[in-house]
């Protein structure tokens, strides 16, 4: 906890953002959890200065699980489809102007 007061908030946001840990509950990476749970308080708070709603702790939590799953599930989607891509042809052919005049 001492570490957290001494850095900076931008430190302290890019060591959380770039760490290779684990976020075992919600089974991701760490950065990856930090990230949508920050994300989602930013929302909170721009529903909060605009809306002038309040969203609870736990509706935080679940929109960053939820932020969490779906990136999850687009890249495992997109690593799936990516290996099923052809390969493009190396011979192609290539347009060639017609002569002016």
């Amino acid at each position: 906890m001492q570490v957290l007061f001494e850095q900076t908030f931008q430190k302290w946001l890019i060591s959380n953002l770039s760490s290779t840990g684990m976020y075992d509950p919600w089974g991701c990476s760490w950065h990856l959890a930090f990230g949508a749970i920050v994300w989602s308080l930013w929302l909170n708070r721009n529903v909060l200065a605009f809306d002038v709603e309040s969203i609870d702790r736990v509706s935080v939590l679940v929109c960053g699980k939820w932020i969490v799953e779906q990136f999850t599930l687009a890249t495992v989607n997109s690593m799936s489809l990516r290996c099923r891509v052809a390969p493009r042809p190396r011979n192609l052919v290539h347009w060639v102007p017609p002569l002016v005049g």
